[in-house]
């Protein structure tokens, strides 16, 4: 779920993302329920060379990039997640064994307690990650390729074409957001790259040999530079004249 905030809402600075936020093993003693939830659903267990069977793990290294380092204060990275403040205060231990905040998955205190539950909770107002997860719900259902046979009598009986078909897989949310008609996607403003040329010195296109012919043409022909600010020019006269929109 990725969810888009208010302007006066949008999380700017470090002290915001702590607000909203932590990465943290609470204090046991004052806060029992949410110590509770932390060590039951929000600590990503001991792999890489501790556990180097763990589903997480690929060559050596955790594919979630745990453990994340001890660090005193939340800094915003200029193109990707914050590096979520990770204190150490009360390190602990579950089912015999030790661990610290460089464990804890982050979560929001208040939505973890409410629903009780594993709810990795991420500040991504960065642009490449908007685009990833962009990009990610774009990308297709799940497929699965399957395969119905009957036991053949020899080899010549192998039919693979016939016996593989393309299948995919939907899940609940994402059928009733497509029988309901949801919109997937929405734009106040197209945006176009215009080209951009020095003053009288735009691209012409002619056929060799026919040169004269074409220049004429191409001095009345607007490029999508020119022709936008011709289109300014004729808004600004618009206005002047006390039009209130015109469209571009």
């Amino acid at each position: 779920m990725l969810l888009l905030m208010k302007e006066n809402w949008r999380v700017r600075t470090a002290e915001d993302v702590d607000k909203s936020v932590c990465a943290e093993i609470p204090n046991k003693e004052a806060e029992p329920e949410l110590y509770a939830a932390v060590t039951a659903y929000m600590i990503h267990r001991q792999c890489g060379a501790m556990d180097p069977r763990s589903p997480c793990v690929e060559n050596g290294s955790c594919l979630k990039l745990f453990p994340k380092k001890i660090r005193d204060k939340t800094t915003l990275d200029v193109d990707g997640y914050p590096n979520y403040r990770r204190r150490n205060l009360f390190p602990t231990e579950i089912q015999g064994i030790p661990y610290t905040d460089e464990w804890v998955v982050p979560f929001n205190p208040y939505i973890l307690l409410k629903y009780d539950c594993h709810f990795n909770l991420e500040i991504c107002g960065m642009v490449s990650t908007i685009k990833y997860l962009y990009k990610y719900i774009y990308k297709g259902p799940d497929h699965a390729r399957i395969s119905i046979e009957n036991e053949p009598t020899t080899d010549d009986d192998v039919d693979e074409t016939k016996q593989h078909f393309n299948t995919r897989y939907v899940c609940v949310p994402q059928s009733m957001y497509r029988i309901f008609g949801y919109n997937m996607q929405g734009r106040s403003h197209a945006v176009f790259k215009l080209a951009v040329h020095l003053p009288e010195l735009q691209s012409v296109h002619y056929v060799q040999g026919q040169e004269q012919h074409y220049l004429p043409h191409a001095q009345r022909t607007f490029t999508t530079l020119t022709a936008f600010f011709e289109l300014d020019r004729l808004c600004n006269a618009m206005h002047e004249r006390g039009g209130s929109q015109m469209t571009l």
